[in-house]
Protein backbone atom coordinates (compact mmCIF):
# COMPACT_ATOMS: atom_id res chain seq x y z
CA UNK A 1 0.00 0.00 0.00
CA UNK A 2 2.86 2.69 0.56
CA UNK A 3 4.61 1.35 -2.06
CA UNK A 4 1.71 2.00 -4.46
CA UNK A 5 1.26 5.51 -2.84
CA UNK A 6 5.23 6.58 -3.39
CA UNK A 7 4.44 5.17 -7.26
CA UNK A 8 1.21 7.40 -7.50
CA UNK A 9 3.28 10.36 -6.19
CA UNK A 10 6.24 10.13 -7.82
CA UNK A 11 3.59 9.93 -10.93
CA UNK A 12 1.87 13.20 -10.01
CA UNK A 13 4.98 15.45 -9.77
CA UNK A 14 6.89 14.24 -13.28
CA UNK A 15 3.28 14.98 -14.95
CA UNK A 16 2.32 18.43 -12.93
CA UNK A 17 6.55 19.59 -13.75
CA UNK A 18 6.06 18.30 -17.72
CA UNK A 19 2.77 21.08 -18.09
CA UNK A 20 5.00 23.75 -16.42
CA UNK A 21 8.29 23.41 -18.75
CA UNK A 22 5.18 22.88 -21.62
CA UNK A 23 3.87 26.07 -20.48
CA UNK A 24 7.58 27.69 -20.52
CA UNK A 25 7.91 26.64 -23.89
CA UNK A 26 4.76 28.03 -25.41
CA UNK A 27 5.76 31.39 -23.93
CA UNK A 28 9.33 31.14 -25.13
CA UNK A 29 7.61 30.18 -28.45
CA UNK A 30 5.10 32.73 -28.23
CA UNK A 31 7.49 35.93 -27.69
CA UNK A 32 10.07 34.60 -30.30
CA UNK A 33 7.23 34.55 -33.00
CA UNK A 34 6.59 37.98 -31.93
CA UNK A 35 7.94 40.05 -35.29
CA UNK A 36 9.31 44.01 -35.26
CA UNK A 37 10.81 46.59 -37.46
CA UNK A 38 12.63 49.03 -36.97
CA UNK A 39 11.43 53.05 -36.99
CA UNK A 40 14.25 55.74 -37.32
CA UNK A 41 12.92 58.94 -36.16
CA UNK A 42 14.38 62.31 -37.48
CA UNK A 43 13.06 65.71 -36.85
CA UNK A 44 14.49 69.44 -35.98
CA UNK A 45 14.66 69.69 -32.12
CA UNK A 46 16.91 68.09 -29.94
CA UNK A 47 14.05 65.58 -28.58
CA UNK A 48 10.77 65.00 -28.80
CA UNK A 49 7.65 62.64 -26.76
CA UNK A 50 6.85 59.53 -28.97
CA UNK A 51 3.94 57.93 -28.14
CA UNK A 52 3.50 54.12 -30.04
CA UNK A 53 -0.13 52.98 -30.70
CA UNK A 54 -1.71 54.90 -28.70
CA UNK A 55 -0.06 53.81 -25.51
CA UNK A 56 -0.08 57.01 -23.76
CA UNK A 57 1.06 55.44 -20.36
CA UNK A 58 4.46 54.65 -21.85
CA UNK A 59 5.93 57.50 -23.91
CA UNK A 60 9.04 57.48 -25.38
CA UNK A 61 11.67 60.29 -24.91
CA UNK A 62 13.46 60.42 -28.11
CA UNK A 63 16.00 62.23 -29.55
CA UNK A 64 16.54 63.52 -33.60
CA UNK A 65 17.99 60.08 -35.11
CA UNK A 66 16.89 57.59 -32.56
CA UNK A 67 15.53 54.07 -33.81
CA UNK A 68 12.38 52.30 -31.89
CA UNK A 69 11.45 48.61 -32.25
CA UNK A 70 7.80 48.66 -33.27
CA UNK A 71 5.82 44.99 -34.13
CA UNK A 72 4.54 44.20 -37.84
CA UNK A 73 0.96 45.59 -38.81
CA UNK A 74 -0.33 48.47 -38.70
CA UNK A 75 1.28 51.24 -36.66
CA UNK A 76 0.66 54.96 -35.37
CA UNK A 77 3.73 56.63 -34.20
CA UNK A 78 2.39 60.09 -32.57
CA UNK A 79 5.31 62.72 -32.19
CA UNK A 80 4.80 65.90 -29.93
CA UNK A 81 6.85 69.04 -28.43
CA UNK A 82 5.54 71.90 -26.83
CA UNK A 83 5.32 74.12 -29.39
CA UNK A 84 3.84 72.67 -32.40
CA UNK A 85 0.47 70.64 -32.58
CA UNK A 86 1.44 66.70 -32.33
CA UNK A 87 2.26 65.35 -35.71
CA UNK A 88 0.76 61.65 -36.20
CA UNK A 89 1.85 59.05 -38.77
CA UNK A 90 0.33 55.84 -39.70
CA UNK A 91 2.07 53.13 -41.26
CA UNK A 92 2.52 49.43 -41.89
CA UNK A 93 5.48 47.78 -40.91
CA UNK A 94 6.79 44.86 -42.15
CA UNK A 95 9.25 42.35 -40.51
CA UNK A 96 12.65 43.50 -40.38
CA UNK A 97 12.28 46.34 -42.48
CA UNK A 98 13.67 49.69 -41.38
CA UNK A 99 11.36 53.17 -41.79
CA UNK A 100 12.44 56.29 -41.69
CA UNK A 101 10.06 59.01 -39.96
CA UNK A 102 11.06 62.71 -40.58
CA UNK A 103 9.34 65.69 -39.77
CA UNK A 104 10.24 69.34 -39.20
CA UNK A 105 8.62 71.64 -36.35
CA UNK A 106 7.23 74.72 -35.74
CA UNK A 107 8.18 77.02 -33.32
CA UNK A 108 5.02 78.64 -32.46
CA UNK A 109 4.07 80.88 -29.78
CA UNK A 110 2.62 79.06 -26.62
CA UNK A 111 -1.13 80.22 -27.25
CA UNK A 112 -3.87 77.91 -25.70
CA UNK A 113 -4.40 76.44 -29.40
CA UNK A 114 -1.24 75.07 -29.03
CA UNK A 115 -1.02 73.87 -25.47
CA UNK A 116 -4.60 72.10 -25.76
CA UNK A 117 -4.39 68.58 -26.57
CA UNK A 118 -0.63 68.81 -26.47
CA UNK A 119 1.10 65.59 -24.93
CA UNK A 120 5.34 67.02 -24.68
CA UNK A 121 3.25 69.88 -22.48
CA UNK A 122 1.48 67.26 -20.44
CA UNK A 123 4.84 65.89 -19.28
CA UNK A 124 6.28 69.06 -19.27
CA UNK A 125 4.37 70.36 -16.97
CA UNK A 126 3.47 67.37 -14.85
CA UNK A 127 0.04 68.11 -15.14
CA UNK A 128 -3.06 67.38 -17.65
CA UNK A 129 -4.99 70.71 -16.40
CA UNK A 130 -3.99 74.50 -16.63
CA UNK A 131 -7.12 76.47 -14.95
CA UNK A 132 -6.69 80.02 -15.06
CA UNK A 133 -9.13 82.40 -13.58
CA UNK A 134 -9.10 86.34 -11.47
CA UNK A 135 -5.95 87.15 -9.79
CA UNK A 136 -8.33 87.20 -7.01
CA UNK A 137 -10.45 84.20 -7.17
CA UNK A 138 -10.06 80.86 -5.66
CA UNK A 139 -9.48 77.49 -7.53
CA UNK A 140 -11.61 74.02 -6.67
CA UNK A 141 -11.45 71.23 -7.95
CA UNK A 142 -13.74 68.57 -6.87
CA UNK A 143 -14.85 71.06 -3.74
CA UNK A 144 -11.14 70.97 -2.72
CA UNK A 145 -9.31 74.23 -2.80
CA UNK A 146 -6.13 73.62 -5.31
CA UNK A 147 -4.80 77.02 -6.04
CA UNK A 148 -5.76 80.70 -6.37
CA UNK A 149 -5.64 82.77 -9.55
CA UNK A 150 -4.32 79.46 -11.66
CA UNK A 151 -3.32 76.24 -10.79
CA UNK A 152 -1.78 73.11 -12.23
CA UNK A 153 -3.71 70.03 -11.57
CA UNK A 154 -3.78 66.16 -12.50
CA UNK A 155 -7.64 65.92 -12.71
CA UNK A 156 -8.65 62.21 -12.68
CA UNK A 157 -10.23 60.66 -16.02
CA UNK A 158 -13.87 61.35 -15.77
CA UNK A 159 -16.32 64.24 -15.16
CA UNK A 160 -14.79 67.12 -12.44
CA UNK A 161 -16.02 69.92 -11.27
CA UNK A 162 -13.70 73.04 -11.51
CA UNK A 163 -15.15 76.60 -10.00
CA UNK A 164 -13.78 79.48 -9.67
CA UNK A 165 -15.09 81.70 -6.08
CA UNK A 166 -14.45 85.12 -4.95
CA UNK A 167 -15.78 86.74 -1.66
CA UNK A 168 -18.73 87.90 -3.53
CA UNK A 169 -19.70 85.02 -5.63
CA UNK A 170 -18.66 82.17 -8.02
CA UNK A 171 -19.12 80.45 -11.64
CA UNK A 172 -18.89 76.72 -12.03
CA UNK A 173 -17.89 74.77 -14.73
CA UNK A 174 -18.53 71.00 -15.18
CA UNK A 175 -15.91 69.25 -17.51
CA UNK A 176 -15.19 65.73 -18.51
CA UNK A 177 -11.53 64.66 -19.21
CA UNK A 178 -13.10 62.45 -22.09
CA UNK A 179 -15.49 65.38 -23.16
CA UNK A 180 -13.43 66.70 -26.47
CA UNK A 181 -10.20 64.41 -26.63
CA UNK A 182 -9.95 60.49 -26.12
CA UNK A 183 -7.52 59.66 -23.51
CA UNK A 184 -7.41 63.14 -22.39
CA UNK A 185 -5.71 62.55 -19.15
CA UNK A 186 -2.50 62.03 -21.15
CA UNK A 187 -3.18 65.51 -22.81
CA UNK A 188 -2.94 68.97 -21.50
CA UNK A 189 -5.79 71.47 -21.34
CA UNK A 190 -6.30 74.71 -20.50
CA UNK A 191 -9.70 75.69 -18.95
CA UNK A 192 -10.13 79.88 -18.70
CA UNK A 193 -13.00 80.46 -16.42
CA UNK A 194 -13.05 84.17 -14.84
CA UNK A 195 -15.59 85.92 -12.51
CA UNK A 196 -14.51 89.36 -13.18
CA UNK A 197 -15.82 90.27 -17.05
CA UNK A 198 -13.92 91.57 -19.36
CA UNK A 199 -14.14 94.93 -20.74
CA UNK A 200 -14.32 94.49 -24.74
CA UNK A 201 -16.91 92.05 -24.30
CA UNK A 202 -18.80 94.06 -22.22
CA UNK A 203 -18.40 97.23 -24.61
CA UNK A 204 -19.38 95.24 -27.07
CA UNK A 205 -22.08 93.91 -25.85
CA UNK A 206 -23.67 97.38 -24.59
CA UNK A 207 -25.81 97.92 -28.02
CA UNK A 208 -27.74 94.56 -27.32
CA UNK A 209 -30.65 95.86 -24.38
CA UNK A 210 -29.80 94.07 -20.64
CA UNK A 211 -26.41 91.99 -22.13
CA UNK A 212 -23.97 94.19 -20.83
CA UNK A 213 -25.70 94.76 -17.50
CA UNK A 214 -26.28 90.84 -17.33
CA UNK A 215 -22.72 90.09 -17.91
CA UNK A 216 -21.43 92.10 -15.93
CA UNK A 217 -23.75 90.40 -12.61
CA UNK A 218 -26.49 93.45 -12.69
CA UNK A 219 -29.11 91.22 -12.98
CA UNK A 220 -31.89 93.39 -11.74
CA UNK A 221 -30.66 96.41 -14.00
CA UNK A 222 -30.39 94.18 -16.56
CA UNK A 223 -34.24 92.58 -16.48
CA UNK A 224 -35.46 96.20 -15.43
CA UNK A 225 -34.22 97.37 -19.23
CA UNK A 226 -35.52 94.54 -21.00
CA UNK A 227 -39.34 94.83 -19.17
CA UNK A 228 -38.63 98.38 -19.69
CA UNK A 229 -38.14 98.07 -23.22
CA UNK A 230 -40.14 95.64 -23.79
CA UNK A 231 -43.17 97.63 -22.24
CA UNK A 232 -42.45 100.64 -24.41
CA UNK A 233 -42.06 98.59 -27.22
CA UNK A 234 -45.48 96.83 -26.88
CA UNK A 235 -46.91 100.18 -26.69
CA UNK A 236 -45.28 101.73 -29.14
CA UNK A 237 -46.41 98.96 -31.60
CA UNK A 238 -49.89 98.88 -30.45
CA UNK A 239 -50.81 102.95 -30.49
CA UNK A 240 -48.84 102.86 -33.60
CA UNK A 241 -51.73 100.21 -35.49
CA UNK A 242 -54.14 102.08 -33.96
CA UNK A 243 -53.21 105.36 -35.09
CA UNK A 244 -53.04 103.67 -38.72
CA UNK A 245 -56.50 102.27 -38.18
CA UNK A 246 -58.09 105.58 -36.84
CA UNK A 247 -56.42 107.34 -39.47
CA UNK A 248 -57.52 105.54 -42.41
CA UNK A 249 -61.48 105.56 -40.87
CA UNK A 250 -60.26 109.34 -40.53
CA UNK A 251 -59.90 109.82 -43.63
CA UNK A 252 -63.01 108.14 -45.16
CA UNK A 253 -64.99 110.05 -43.13
CA UNK A 254 -63.66 113.32 -44.31
CA UNK A 255 -64.45 112.02 -47.90
CA UNK A 256 -67.59 111.27 -47.22
CA UNK A 257 -68.31 114.33 -45.10
CA UNK A 258 -66.97 116.42 -48.56
CA UNK A 259 -69.15 114.80 -51.15
CA UNK A 260 -72.65 114.58 -48.66
CA UNK A 261 -75.43 116.94 -49.76
CA UNK A 262 -77.78 116.69 -46.80
CA UNK A 263 -77.63 118.67 -43.82
CA UNK A 264 -78.59 116.20 -41.26
CA UNK A 265 -75.62 113.93 -42.71
CA UNK A 266 -72.98 116.53 -42.92
CA UNK A 267 -74.24 117.16 -39.02
CA UNK A 268 -73.71 113.31 -38.31
CA UNK A 269 -70.42 113.29 -39.74
CA UNK A 270 -68.98 116.04 -38.52
CA UNK A 271 -69.72 114.43 -35.08
CA UNK A 272 -67.76 111.67 -36.01
CA UNK A 273 -64.84 113.83 -37.58
CA UNK A 274 -64.32 115.54 -34.61
CA UNK A 275 -64.59 112.07 -32.12
CA UNK A 276 -62.38 110.14 -34.33
CA UNK A 277 -60.27 113.42 -34.65
CA UNK A 278 -59.49 113.13 -30.87
CA UNK A 279 -59.34 109.88 -30.71
CA UNK A 280 -56.53 109.76 -33.73
CA UNK A 281 -54.71 112.73 -31.65
CA UNK A 282 -54.37 110.59 -28.55
CA UNK A 283 -53.13 107.91 -30.32
CA UNK A 284 -50.47 109.85 -32.16
CA UNK A 285 -49.48 111.50 -28.77
CA UNK A 286 -49.02 107.92 -26.82
CA UNK A 287 -47.14 106.41 -29.73
CA UNK A 288 -44.76 109.32 -29.63
CA UNK A 289 -44.57 109.44 -25.95
CA UNK A 290 -43.80 105.77 -26.29
CA UNK A 291 -41.08 105.98 -29.16
CA UNK A 292 -39.55 108.63 -26.51
CA UNK A 293 -39.40 106.75 -23.89
CA UNK A 294 -38.07 103.41 -26.01
CA UNK A 295 -35.37 105.73 -27.36
CA UNK A 296 -33.78 106.81 -24.03
CA UNK A 297 -34.25 103.74 -22.34
CA UNK A 298 -32.21 102.17 -25.33
CA UNK A 299 -29.27 105.23 -24.87
CA UNK A 300 -29.22 105.01 -21.04
CA UNK A 301 -28.46 101.25 -21.95
CA UNK A 302 -25.97 101.91 -24.18
CA UNK A 303 -24.39 104.58 -21.96
CA UNK A 304 -24.48 102.44 -18.84
CA UNK A 305 -23.12 99.16 -20.81
CA UNK A 306 -20.36 101.53 -22.25
CA UNK A 307 -19.08 103.56 -19.17
CA UNK A 308 -20.57 101.73 -15.88
CA UNK A 309 -17.91 99.20 -14.58
CA UNK A 310 -18.68 96.23 -12.57
CA UNK A 311 -18.77 96.40 -8.38
CA UNK A 312 -15.42 94.14 -9.20
CA UNK A 313 -13.80 95.46 -11.51
CA UNK A 314 -12.88 94.77 -15.13
CA UNK A 315 -10.45 91.56 -15.56
CA UNK A 316 -6.89 92.66 -16.17
CA UNK A 317 -4.91 91.39 -19.52
CA UNK A 318 -1.70 90.10 -19.22
CA UNK A 319 0.58 87.17 -20.15
CA UNK A 320 1.23 84.63 -17.26
CA UNK A 321 4.92 84.07 -17.08
CA UNK A 322 6.37 80.65 -16.04
CA UNK A 323 10.06 80.43 -15.09
CA UNK A 324 12.20 77.29 -16.84
CA UNK A 325 15.73 77.21 -15.06
CA UNK A 326 18.52 74.47 -15.80
CA UNK A 327 20.13 72.25 -13.76
CA UNK A 328 23.03 72.60 -11.90
CA UNK A 329 25.89 71.81 -14.36
CA UNK A 330 24.48 74.75 -16.41
CA UNK A 331 24.26 78.18 -16.51
CA UNK A 332 21.41 78.49 -18.76
CA UNK A 333 18.11 80.01 -18.10
CA UNK A 334 15.79 82.03 -19.35
CA UNK A 335 11.92 83.24 -19.25
CA UNK A 336 8.69 83.06 -21.43
CA UNK A 337 5.47 84.33 -21.57
CA UNK A 338 2.83 82.29 -22.24
CA UNK A 339 -0.13 83.98 -24.18
CA UNK A 340 -3.42 82.96 -23.55
CA UNK A 341 -4.90 83.89 -27.10
CA UNK A 342 -7.16 81.70 -28.92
Amino acid sequence: MLASSKILFLFFFLFSTGILVSAQDSTEMSSDTLKYGIVILEFNTDSALAVVNNQYQEPLFVKNGDSIKVKTGNTSIKLSVIHDYIFEKIFNVIEDSIYNISHDFEFLPLTKKVLNGNLAARQFFNANLLVITDEESDIYLNDELVGREFAYLDAPTGTNSIQAKSSTSYQSLYISNRSRISNSAYYFRIVERYIKPKESTSKALAFLPGFSQAYKYQGNKASLIRISMGTTFLSLSTFSIKYRLDKNKYDDLLDRYNNSVSNSEVTALGDQLVKKEKSLHNAALIRNISLYALSGIYIYNVLDGLFNKPKSGYRKTKPYSFYLGSDELSSLSFNFNLELGN
